[in-house]
């Protein structure tokens, strides 16, 4: 189905006129009364779908354009839709985590019936227009959490180590100095190696750890015994669910007890969990 032409950038009325051309089209198309379509603003972004309603429910079908929504509509916040800083944790069939993605690109997977099985508490409903044959408005609900079926080359691999960047690394070690135990701001923390640079220590998970400014400058280029400042904590290899944890600062409730599951009981989150009341 061809695209519609992208929305024009002064105000709602191109906004709604293209989602109104999708709409006809897709019933053009597939001569299907029951097509169902919606538009929204997420993130700046103006999301269009179309989709088929079945008795069973609604099947994702038809189109999707997303396009840069009028400047003065992203610089109001109160405009702003309340599912904008959502990610949606993709899986695939067999449960393992692969991405983080944006409530748009959950809906390509619906309408490519690329949706397996999805769970969550938290769920997200698009409004649709109103079937012409039951006289019921459509509606799209996507949850929280959505397996999909997708390329077996590109399933996360449980054995292999996350990518080491500053802001996981502290994340891992909740902010903590691992000499002092204070806990900082990250511009106030430094990745600091535990064996010295120059005496062949290696940008790894295992012997990098936060470390203040003061504290660093006091270490130098020493080992920790040199230095007779012990480790507070062992530094380790965060696994595959874990790593989804660190990179992801805005987690909903339901999709954190999923990953938590899967989180070794030697990681610091764990440590977290015992330190809150009963």
């Amino acid at each position: 189905m061809p695209r519609a032409r992208p929305a024009r950038q002064d105000g709602a009325p191109g906004v709604l006129h293209n989602a109104s051309a999708v709409f006809r089209e897709t019933r053009k198309r597939r001569q299907d009364p029951l097509a169902g379509a919606t538009t929204g603003r997420i993130d700046g972004r103006i999301i269009c779908a179309a989709w088929r309603e079945t008795r069973d429910g609604i099947r994702a079908g038809g189109a999707i354009i997303v396009s840069r929504a009028p400047a003065r509509w992203r610089s109001k916040p109160a405009m702003e839709s309340p599912t904008a800083a959502v990610s949606i944790l993709v899986l695939d069939a067999s449960g393992t985590p692969r991405r983080w993605i944006g409530i748009e690109d959950a809906v390509g997977y619906y309408y490519k019936e690329q949706v397996v099985w999805d769970l969550g508490r938290h769920a997200f409903t698009l409004h649709g227009g109103t079937s012409r044959a039951t006289g019921l408005r459509s509606m799209l609900t996507l949850r929280s959490i959505v397996a999909v079926r997708g390329d077996a080359s590109r399933r996360a691999r449980y054995g292999h180590a996350p990518a080491l960047t500053r802001e996981m690394l502290f994340a891992r070690d909740r902010f903590i100095c691992a000499y002092c135990g204070g806990r900082f701001r990250p511009s106030e923390l430094t990745c600091e190696h535990v064996k010295p640079q120059s005496r062949g220590g290696r940008d790894t998970w295992t012997n990098l750890v936060s470390a203040c400014k003061p504290c660093n400058l006091r270490k130098g280029d020493r080992t920790p015994e040199q230095a007779h400042m012990p480790l507070l904590y062992v530094p380790y290899v965060p696994n595959l669910h874990e790593a989804f944890i660190l990179r992801n600062r805005r987690i909903l409730a339901d999709q954190m007890e999923f990953l938590m599951a899967g989180v070794p009981r030697h990681s610091r989150l764990h440590e977290e969990e015992r330190a809150l009341p009963a």
